[in-house]
């Protein structure tokens, strides 16, 4: 394109732009490469944005790598004038989807871009009914990113399903309770249409998941499930645990905590719910497992648990599962030394407790532990009782014999 200086102000203008971005797209190659377009969306006002379409920049062009829009960058960025603009064009496309298939109303709700939120919402033409791959919808993921606002915008249009199942049967609830966006939760049990006590496909309520949360934060939201009255403190899972007995076992299903923090928040939780008087600390898994028992397994966690547990006045200590077994059977069927050694130290516990088949802790050490340090700790205690038979009359000097412990006198 010439450049003449003859050309009216405006007009010498625009051709001045149009020449730059000719060279512009030779040297930086913009349609390939978009990041000269979006930060001129992200800092720039929308009269110089105008006068780049104006001098041939495309608006309805998803560029790579995300294949984004204009339209999603003003909305992400929070650039209400530019998305104005934008949207009163006839080339843009304002349900355009991107790589990950996010309209730029979604990108809008994941940036927490509350005024830019409102925009889209009193638009026609925008398609409100989006759901992700995992069938959430816009109000799950408002949920997510923990925006109040942006939440409470959502609860206040009536297109939007306040219990809306993803294919996980998750309502927005879980989402914000997952997260630990407080705020977030607090505005959706305000909402008196939003069922406080949904249940997934795993059985889990808001509470389950909310004391397995990947937030730190996480016992404060249990705090807040738990102020609420609605909520049902006991429900059971699928496997018939508990908010309790889900955050006493931690380290049964999720692993070790990273980091001194995770543990202290875990550990938050646990002592948050058994403040509850509300809590059943005695109500097991369908096989009659309680928290107790889980706690008694050994891992960083559980052992801090234990501890609450045994600190406790409400526990019953010798409470047996469905199987006769005591939280004395399952520490030492784990092998863990340390959780065995808490309860042995324990005054109110029955060292000989005997399950339904008449095996002590001593015939499991034998028989399940094959642990030397377990089975000394035992032998070593005054109070074991080494020659109680089970039901089908065998002690556990029996079974050490079946597995080549006859030997005694080396765990003495």
């Amino acid at each position: 394109m010439s450049y003449n200086r003859g050309t009216p102000g405006r007009e010498r203008y625009k051709a001045a732009v149009t020449l730059l971005l000719e060279k512009a797209q030779e040297v930086l190659n913009y349609r390939e490469d978009p990041t000269l377009l979006e930060e001129l969306i992200k800092i720039q006002s929308e009269k110089v944005f105008n006068t780049l379409l104006e001098c041939g920049v495309k608006a309805d062009i998803k560029h790579s790598p995300g294949l984004q829009t204009l339209l999603h960058w003003a909305a992400q960025y929070g650039r209400l004038a530019t998305l104005w603009l934008l949207i009163a064009r006839n080339d843009v496309d304002i349900n355009a989807k991107d790589g990950d298939g996010l309209p730029p109303f979604l990108s809008a709700i994941q940036f927490g871009q509350c005024e830019i939120v409102k925009e889209p919402l009193q638009d026609k033409k925008v398609n409100v009914s989006w759901a992700g791959p995992h069938g959430q919808g816009p109000l799950h993921e408002a949920a997510t990113e923990g925006s109040p606002a942006v939440v409470r915008l959502l609860l206040d249009d009536e297109r939007f399903d306040v219990n809306l199942v993803d294919r996980y049967d998750r309502t927005a609830i879980y989402a914000a309770a997952y997260k630990g966006h407080g705020a977030a939760v607090r505005c959706l049990l305000d909402d008196e249409r939003v069922i406080t006590n949904p249940q997934d496909l795993y059985g889990w309520t808001p509470l389950h998941i909310a004391t397995r949360g990947e937030d730190t934060d996480r016992d404060t939201i249990v705090k807040i499930l738990l102020d609420d009255k609605r909520i049902d403190m006991n429900m059971r899972d699928r496997r018939g645990r508990t908010p309790l007995l889900l955050a006493a076992s931690h380290n049964n299903y999720a692993g070790e905590p990273e980091d001194e923090a995770q543990i202290a928040t875990q550990v938050a939780v646990v002592q948050d719910l058994l403040e509850d008087e509300t809590v059943d600390v005695h109500l097991g898994d369908f096989s009659g497992r309680t928290p107790l028992h889980f706690a008694s397994t050994g891992g960083l966690v559980c052992l801090a648990v234990q501890g609450l547990l045994l600190d406790g006045e409400r526990v019953d200590v010798n409470k047996k599962d469905k199987a006769g077994q005591t939280a004395l059977h399952s520490a030492v069927r784990s092998a863990s030394d340390s959780a065995l050694q808490l309860l042995l130290d324990d005054v109110r516990f029955d060292i000989n407790p005997q399950d339904r088949n008449g095996r002590t802790p001593l015939h499991v050490a034998v028989t399940e532990a094959h642990d030397d340090v377990t089975l000394k700790m035992l032998l070593t205690d005054p109070r074991v009782q080494v020659n109680i038979k089970d039901r089908k009359g065998w002690a556990p000097l029996h079974f050490a014999t079946c597995e080549g412990l006859d030997d005694w006198s080396n765990f003495s």
